[in-house]
């Protein structure tokens, strides 16, 4: 996360059950909180026995991070609006042939990038 966000702390247990992000982060503006999402590969859902194609996992990630940048916006300790919310999709579990796949139904599942960044989505 070093050079994505300021001063990344985690969200203390008892605050994590009702806003339900990763951390606090003291921007860059308009950054508030950040949450990160973890999705694997096909094999991996394959060996889990998951229902869901890589491009279903993928799209439900994306449709969950609408719905949790609206979710916690005025709770106590939560984000005050949507536009104070980044999600980090990380891609280590994804092999790089898929990575793409991921990142194209993830952004079609959110319907828009902002506020969302990708990590480990080349093999440099």
């Amino acid at each position: 996360m070093e050079g994505i966000v300021d001063n990344p702390q985690r969200i203390e247990k008892p605050i994590c059950k009702s806003v339900d992000l990763d951390f606090k982060v003291n921007g860059p503006d308009p950054y508030t909180h950040m949450d990160v999402k973890h999705p694997v590969g096909s094999e991996i859902l394959r060996k889990q026995n998951s229902p869901y194609t890589l491009q279903e996992m993928a799209n439900n990630i994306g449709e969950s991070i609408v719905k949790q940048k609206e979710r916690f916006c005025e709770f106590e300790q939560g984000p005050e609006s949507s536009e104070n919310v980044l999600h980090i999709i990380d891609l280590a579990y994804v092999p790089s042939p898929e990575k793409e796949i991921v990142k194209e139904y993830c952004l079609k599942g959110a319907g828009s990038s902002e506020g969302i960044k990708f990590l480990n989505d080349t093999d440099k």
